[in-house]
């Protein structure tokens, strides 16, 4: 009997709390995904080879997402038990023990999740196919279609669902043994009914909620430490603000309508401002949780959209998909065509030198104005003089790359440079003629991307294009070998290359340390190979971007269907406002005019701090994210590309918020019709 009792109640369960069940079949969809991914066949040897700290952060993350869904399923478990108090008093009265009561409620959400468990697999492994695509595509490798069932995703999704239950349920199962009769039967009456009231000491929670808030922000930007407290002081201070601010919400609320009396008694505006605060006051405590999830889901989806912006801004930057640097003359470079074209299709390949005469006039501009826009200078050996290039060197490159070839002019130069240093160097070429192999006058100035933010590139923010006859009596400062490849042969074909390659490794896993001897990076006599077809090349952050996408969503449906559970719950509170509403003969237009307000009020409150504080942090991090990424190179562009993470960001926040708000209204109006 108790089976089928239990069966039935999950039907109901299912019908009342859709929005729960369908975020657990979210939440497994996701750890599914993300799951199968770090397993799939394709992913293997690139999170093996090139994104090792994937994994383990996957994991970690994963188990932060147990805990955040556990919470949830315990939370939901508690909030049922609330509502359900007097039908499981009832059951008391006719015989049924709390152990039985217990188990019935064990299988009732057993029920729930293995339904959510059998109907979220089967839809992630189509998301698993989604996260693949987007993953060789950020990652640039090739993408086949191969939709499979992951058998170590399946299992360790499994596990991960198990853990959630067995924790919340076994929470839940020892408070209901603890009830007596009376205390189920109560149990929804004693719940939120206290009077909502005014005060000048939530006025002054209120007041100290932004000053909190002014204090977070202050140690997160000036960083009056200079350490890791900087940062814990300055979320604790954002923390705090979401706190005092509901603390202090429904007083405040209460205050103001009171003092705006005449404004309220029209539109109906009275009835909606007042359930709003009682709203808002019985669910307090629940809402400054809500808050800082929204917070930290905000938070955590502008991090990833920040470190994805870098690394794509990074490969563009270095223009040229393999770039291999010799510590000598270019002679022999062509040998790294056949080795390439084993796993790749070369569309065009050259290499050519870049030389020096140890003048330092134009790196001395460069040095000025790196120390006006406050960023590290490495000031490398290879950096420290002028450098120059053939011209014929300089239209082969610009031609692989796409450029119009430029127009020559006897006796001149040309100055390819970084956006920031164009004003400066143009300004001291025009008034001083380069001498170098006679006297040559500037000819233009360039400033496409031109492999020039990195150290070893075509010059360290500049370069100087002379004629090939210029070079005569300088000495060459290194070589390079550029290549553009069409398509790869297979995913990793390119890193096995390079790790089978003798004398040839990656600039960042050859260079190690500084040497203190030559102040160089060079610390071999190995060739160095990058580019933007090298995922160590500027790839730190991806192996973050998806775990911490991942959890930015899990905050974001956790407190949706938190805070939608909630308002659905209050259904019969609904119905009769209406009734009473319909009595007083107001039209059925108005009525839903006013449900439809009170929907938005509730949804668009709670989120207001979280909205506030977040875009705060989530601007600082973005910016933070760029600087860290580019410590060495002023790039003054960097401070718009927060304007492009940070819309975006908010943009995929709302619109799955929204989803939950328009759920929320439509089954209150279809319970009213």
């Amino acid at each position: 009997m108790l089976r089928h009792l239990s069966f039935l109640n999950a039907k109901r369960q299912v019908a009342d709390y859709l929005i729960y069940f369908v975020t657990l079949l979210l939440a497994i969809v996701l750890l599914y995904g993300f799951n199968s991914l770090i397993f799939s066949p394709e992913m293997t040897p690139i999170v093996t080879m090139q994104m090792a700290g994937m994994k383990p952060l996957t994991f970690f993350v994963s188990f932060l997402i147990v805990v955040i869904i556990g919470w949830l399923v315990n939370y939901m478990l508690k909030f049922m038990l609330t509502k359900r108090g007097r039908k499981l008093g009832t059951y008391m009265l006719v015989g049924i023990s709390n152990r039985q009561i217990s188990q019935m409620i064990l299988m009732e959400n057993s029920l729930l999740g293995i339904g959510a468990l059998v109907l979220g697999i089967p839809c992630g492994v189509f998301f698993a196919e989604i996260l693949k695509a987007a993953t060789m595509v950020i990652l640039g490798q090739n993408y086949h279609f191969s939709l499979c069932l992951s058998r170590e995703g399946t299992q360790l999704t499994i596990v991960y669902v198990l853990l959630i239950f067995v924790v919340a349920l076994l929470l839940n199962r020892r408070q209901l043994k603890k009830l007596t009769l009376k205390e189920l039967i109560y149990l929804e009456s004693t719940v939120g009914k206290n009077v909502v009231t005014s005060s000048y000491v939530q006025l002054f929670l209120f007041a100290a909620a932004v000053v909190s808030f002014a204090a977070g922000v202050y140690c997160l930007v000036q960083r009056p430490f200079v350490n890791a407290y900087d940062i814990l002081l300055g979320l604790a201070g954002c923390t705090l603000f979401v706190f005092l601010f509901f603390e202090s919400l429904s007083g405040v609320v209460v205050f103001w309508i009171e003092k705006h009396q005449s404004f309220l008694y029209s539109k109906h505006r009275l009835i909606l401002y007042r359930t709003f605060a009682a709203k808002m006051h019985s669910l307090k405590r629940t809402l400054q949780a809500l808050g800082v999830l929204f917070m930290l889901g905000l938070c955590s989806l502008a991090m990833a959209s920040g470190i994805s912006k870098v690394a794509e801004k990074r490969q563009q930057f270095v223009a040229f998909d393999v770039v291999v640097l010799h510590q000598g003359v270019a002679a022999g470079m062509r040998d790294y065509d056949p080795i390439l074209s084993e796993v790749a299709k070369i569309q065009e390949s050259y290499a050519y030198n870049l030389y020096h005469n140890q003048q330092t006039d134009f790196s001395a501009i460069r040095q000025q104005e790196i120390a006006d826009y406050q960023v590290v200078d490495m000031e490398i050996k290879e950096s420290q003089y002028d450098t120059y290039m053939k011209l014929s060197d300089y239209q082969a490159l610009r031609k692989m790359l796409g450029l119009q070839p430029i127009k020559i002019m006897d006796l001149g130069y040309f100055i390819h440079c970084l956006d920031y240093l164009e004003p400066a160097l143009s300004a001291y070429g025009k008034q001083h003629p380069l001498k170098l192999a006679g006297q040559l006058e500037l000819a233009g100035v360039y400033t496409e991307d031109f492999n020039q933010y990195t150290d070893y590139g075509n010059g360290n923010g500049f370069i100087l294009i002379v004629p090939d006859s210029a070079v005569a009596n300088t000495s060459v400062l290194y070589s390079l070998y550029a290549a553009q490849i069409k398509s790869f042969a297979d995913q990793t074909g390119l890193s096995e290359v390079i790790q089978q390659t003798p004398n040839l490794t990656t600039l960042l896993t050859g260079s190690g340390m500084m040497s203190t001897v030559n102040n160089s990076l060079l610390v071999t006599k190995d060739d160095y190979v990058f580019g933007r077809k090298i995922e160590n090349e500027g790839s730190d952050g991806l192996p973050m971007i998806l775990p911490i996408t991942l959890l930015g969503i899990i905050f974001c449906i956790t407190g949706a269907t938190i805070l939608a559970v909630q308002l659905l719950s209050d259904r019969r509170m609904v119905s009769q406002q209406d009734i009473l509403l319909d009595h007083l003969g107001e039209a059925q237009s108005q009525r839903r005019k006013i449900l439809r307000n009170q929907v938005l009020l509730y949804f668009f409150v709670p989120l207001l701090p979280a909205l506030f504080a977040g875009n705060v942090i989530s601007w600082i991090l973005v910016l933070e994210i760029i600087r860290g990424s580019f410590f060495t190179t002023p790039i003054p562009e960097a401070r718009l590309w927060s304007l492009e993470v940070i819309p975006l960001v908010n943009l995929i926040f709302l619109v799955t918020y929204v989803i939950y708000g328009l759920i929320v209204y439509r089954q209150l109006r279809q319970g009213l019709e």
